[in-house]
């Protein structure tokens, strides 16, 4: 059986910093507090300070801007002004409509990873997290492919909507650039003889 993916890794390492950090969270929680993350500023130097911002009401940037790659790299994740624009464009369009829908808490297990973040994952060199168009969610209750049926149903302006590495997985979901028309694509994931392929269409 191949490794699974670095993508796979590192949503593992998330799922158990998200459960140790956040301490404990019920499926139909509203707002959890963020954790304050150190952030850097410009220049040479670096301070930390929260990134405390809500982007939607159930949203907040905080809960984008942390990586446990990161971490252990002794990097920090700095949101520029167009990352936190397309995170709140993609909370206020897709996040926040699905989490109406669905009633139920989303947590976001990928959300930014800048470029370097995203070379050392093995992420693709055009994903759209390196600008915050992107984020990985998981539903408790529900599984990814329910997530995905229910984007779909929505006709929620997704670039791309995917179904990872299932059965365990993910959602991923994406808005276009500024300005750009949605493609609504909606894909499969899976890893086979050690690569990720992409299937047409969500499937179980």
């Amino acid at each position: 059986m191949p490794p699974p993916p670095p993508e796979l890794r590192e949503l593992v390492d998330r799922r158990s910093s998200y459960r140790r950090d956040h301490v404990s969270r019920q499926a139909d929680v509203g707002f959890v507090t963020p954790i304050p993350i150190p952030i850097l500023v410009a220049g040479r130097h670096e301070r930390s300070r929260e990134t405390s911002m809500k982007l939607s009401e159930h949203f907040d940037l905080a809960e984008f801007c942390t990586s446990q790659e990161a971490a252990r790299r002794g990097r920090i994740i700095l949101p520029t002004d167009t990352d936190t624009q397309n995170l709140a464009r993609l909370c206020v369009t897709v996040l926040e409509p699905l989490r109406t829908d669905l009633g139920r808490a989303i947590i976001i297990s990928s959300g930014l990873r800048p470029p370097w973040l995203n070379a050392v994952i093995g992420g693709s060199p055009t994903s759209a997290h390196q600008d915050g168009r992107a984020a990985d969610i998981l539903v408790p209750g529900l599984t990814p492919f329910e997530v995905c049926e229910r984007v779909a149903a929505l006709g929620l302006p997704v670039d791309q909507c995917i179904h990872e590495f299932p059965p365990q997985g993910w959602t991923h979901v994406a808005i276009p650039p500024s300005g750009d028309t949605a493609r609504n694509q909606y894909l499969t994931a899976r890893v086979h003889a050690g690569r990720t392929i992409y299937e047409s269409g969500v499937h179980a």
